[in-house]
């Protein structure tokens, strides 16, 4: 695919109209380093530098489009808890209006 015809793509995304739908989570990633091994069991004990946390799932999708510009609109279930409080937000931040977030106080 030439650059040209990519860009063209490109162009025409930022403007359609795109609904994404799905399971929405909450990926966490630790990082950090083993120091010791656990003496009760041989598990590794990590000492914790830092934590991202990022939308997963159907949410990662709608990051992505938010990174090509396009005006995305999202809807998915999330709980009442502080994982559903951080997925709103960060659905928020992308830019993305969270009106299509059903909360339900039985889904974790």
């Amino acid at each position: 695919m030439s650059d040209q015809a990519l860009k063209t793509i490109l162009d025409k995304l930022e403007k359609a109209r795109i609904l994404v739908a799905g399971d929405v989570m909450l990926d966490r990633f630790m990082y950090g380093a083993v120091e010791r091994i656990s003496p009760e069991s041989p598990v590794p004990v990590l000492s914790l530098k830092r934590e991202d946390t990022m939308l997963g799932g159907a949410g990662n999708a709608l990051a992505n489009l938010a990174g090509l510009g396009t005006c995305a609109h999202f809807i998915g279930v999330i709980g009442t808890d502080d994982e559903g409080r951080q997925v709103h937000d960060l659905i928020q931040k992308l830019g993305y209006t969270t009106e299509g977030l059903i909360e339900t106080p039985n889904r974790p």
